[in-house]
Formats: structure tokens, sequence, C-alpha cells
């Protein structure tokens, strides 16, 4: 019975990686629905920045909001700003890294990946807060953030009211 369920599912998973060629290939079937979204929307460019061009606004943000799994977004002069956020980390050697993005009715679909350390790794021994920052000169309707997993990031909540 495992090995029929095997050979029916290992087309569908083979099918699940959005259209493109050097496109990202997820590992699971929780991306259907995503997918299904990413072949039918458009490719699109986001900026990754590095510390040194985090606007200091954004950083206050950060700062409040790290502790938290999940992503919010900032509009600043031109840009818009999306940042994930991995939440709480006991270690050194966690980090996000920005894989793809997809744009379909206005809505954008952001996938990223988390990286662990391996049991090998020698690491700081201090709690780390791992967050990714894009910008992009467009402004979307809505935000979706997935990792390559399929799990889903939460928006943080507005408790200031300067946080979309």
């Amino acid at each position: 019975m495992k090995r029929i369920f095997i050979i029916i599912m290992i087309p569908f998973l083979m099918a699940s990686g959005c259209a493109s060629k050097n496109s990202f290939k997820p590992k699971n079937n929780a991306f259907k629905q995503w997918n299904k979204e990413c072949e039918a929307g458009t490719k699109e460019n986001f900026e990754k920045l590095s510390y040194n061009q985090i606007p200091k606004k954004l950083l206050d943000s950060i700062n409040v909001y790290k502790k938290y799994r999940g992503y919010f977004t900032m509009g600043l002069d031109e840009w818009q700003y999306i940042v994930v956020l991995a939440g709480r980390r006991n270690t050194g050697g966690y980090s996000l890294e920005f894989l793809d993005a997809y744009e379909k009715d206005g809505s954008s679909i952001i996938i990223v990946k988390e990286k662990t350390p391996s049991p090998k790794d020698i690491v700081t021994q201090a709690i780390t807060y791992p967050y990714l920052v894009l910008r992009t000169h467009k402004h979307f309707e809505s935000y979706k953030v997935i990792d390559e997993n399929g799990n889903i990031y939460d928006k943080v909540q507005n408790v200031s009211g300067e946080i979309e």
C-alpha cells in the first residue's frame, strides 16, 4: 500500500515547482496552492539589503518586532520595504535567504529559505534574531511570505500604528 501511495505521489511532487527553469524547486506538496499562484503570476524583482542600507526608522521597527516570527511591510520615500523575521534563536548560525518573488493580481508572493546550523557547526553562543530586508519600488495590495517547506509567515500585528 505504501509503495502504491509513493508511486502515485512522485509525479505530483515533481510537478510542484514554479514554472521557470532557474526558479526555486519546492521540497514537498504543501506548495500546491502557492505553485498555482506562481504559475499564473509574473516574476518580481526585489533588492536584498545589507545592514548598512537599512533606513534607521526601519531598523527601529525591526528591533521592536525581531523576537516574533513573521513579516511586516513599511513604505518609506519611494520604496516599499518587506522585512521577514525568523524570531528568537538561542545560538548563531541561523539566517534567512531570499529565493524568489512573484506577482499575481496585485499580490506579492515571496519565497524564503530558513538556514539552520548543522550539529557540527561552531556557532556563537548568544541569542540571535535573524531577519531579511527586501525592497522594491512597487507597492502591492497584499503580501504572502512562505518558506521552502511551505510554512507561512504571518503578518506581524500592528501595535504602534507605524507598521502596515
